[in-house]
């Protein structure tokens, strides 16, 4: 399947990242870019520092499962790099070599900051939320809701975009808390719980 073609211009470089990737993973969308990555920055500020405490007390099993995680994630993100670390600090962890997943850490360590060190070129601008009151069309909400579970294990990028049209219709509304859920267990990439949750939600709007 052919890419769609992404225009750059006004979106910063940010290291570690592949921006023409990145953007082609979320259709073009910055803004929505901008929500992934800050998610990203808040679930991994302490990663590396919690691998080695699980390396050192021989906890390889819990180890492998955070760099997967992390690898996971990057990839996401379009973080190349760290992608690679995470994914060769993962194999070092499941074959239980101990000592040459610590060797590995200062690398992943390098990667992971030099991809944090890019949420300082987002600021703190956010898309203007729409003030004006409006009746919920809960069947096109449920409609959504639909599409979301239909994609959240195969499209991250129509994952988000849709995710993205749920919130602008829900933000403001007594079913915010709700959605915020979705989106965090979506973050957490925990399927199960998403599918959970989406399930709570629509049983609410209808």
């Amino acid at each position: 399947m052919k890419k769609k073609e992404i225009n750059l211009d006004g979106i910063p470089a940010l290291p570690g990242i592949d921006m023409l990737d990145a953007m082609q993973r979320l259709n073009g969308d910055w803004e929505l870019y901008k929500t992934v990555f800050r998610s990203f920055h808040q679930r991994h500020a302490s990663t590396a520092t919690t691998i080695e405490a699980h390396i050192r007390q021989c906890e390889l099993e819990s180890a492998a499962r955070l760099a997967h995680n992390l690898k996971g994630t990057s990839g996401n993100l379009a973080a190349t790099g760290l992608f690679c670390q995470a994914g060769k600090l993962e194999s070092a962890c499941l074959e239980g070599d101990s000592d040459h997943a610590l060797s590995m850490l200062e690398g992943l360590q390098r990667h992971l900051d030099g991809v944090m060190s890019g949420i300082e070129l987002l600021g703190d601008d956010a898309p203007a939320s729409s003030t004006e009151t409006k009746a919920l069309d809960r069947n096109a909400l449920s409609q959504l809701l639909d599409q979301l579970q239909g994609c959240i294990e195969t499209d991250l990028g129509d994952a988000q975009v849709c995710l993205k049209k749920i919130w602008l219709e829900l933000q403001e509304t007594s079913y915010a808390a709700k959605f915020k859920n979705i989106e965090a267990s979506m973050n957490r990439f925990d399927t199960e719980e998403t599918i959970v949750n989406i399930s709570l939600l629509k049983a609410d709007l209808l």
